[in-house]
């Protein structure tokens, strides 16, 4: 059960015999006598005795059933801690893995588009624009991500009405809008 259990029992029979001692040199015996015949004071006295003894012996057990069953609730609640934080962990693993799959897509989507607007047929580099317009629709966020360095990778771009021209003069048709990167 454990060397608690064990010091608490030791701690109970060392009180108990003090007890016991201490009780017979109050009421004054100097040794035990023996008697033909057992007065009802005496089995009073006994009984009395037996009764303590009895209660210290079950309060010592409530004390040790209570002390396992707060030692098995903090230890379940250190386990459901436990699980919490794992199963938090998980979500968030699976929550940067989903996040990475999408950040791998747009990667994807964005090299092909861009290897179109590279390429000698009109008809090609205007689906490669029209690719671009896809992704800048399927974005999340209208901010650019950051990269290792917090850098931003490069110009912010926004879309404007017509003919609207960005701070460095740059603009390019998009739809039927401008698309202005400053």
């Amino acid at each position: 059960m454990g060397p608690a259990l064990a010091l608490v029992a030791g701690a109970a029979v060392v009180l108990l015999t003090t007890v016991i001692v201490g009780g017979l040199v109050l009421l004054g015996a100097e040794g035990l006598k023996p008697e033909a015949q057992v007065s009802a004071a005496t089995l009073f006295d006994l009984l009395k005795i037996a009764f303590a003894v009895v209660a210290g012996l079950g309060g010592l057990v409530a004390l040790v059933v209570t002390y396992r069953r707060q030692k098995v609730a903090k230890a379940a609640q250190k386990l459901a801690e436990a699980t919490h934080v794992l199963a938090r962990q998980g979500e968030e693993r699976a929550h940067r893995a989903e996040a990475r799959e999408a950040t791998k897509l747009h990667n994807d989507r964005f090299a092909t588009a861009a290897g179109q607007l590279g390429h000698d047929s009109p008809a090609v580099r205007l689906a490669g624009v029209h690719a671009l317009v896809g992704l800048a629709d399927d974005a999340p966020t209208r901010e650019l991500p950051d990269g290792p360095a917090g850098d931003d990778g490069g110009a912010a771009c926004e879309s404007v009405g017509e003919g609207g021209r960005g701070a460095n003069g740059a603009s390019g048709a998009v739809g039927g809008g401008v698309l202005r990167c400053g």
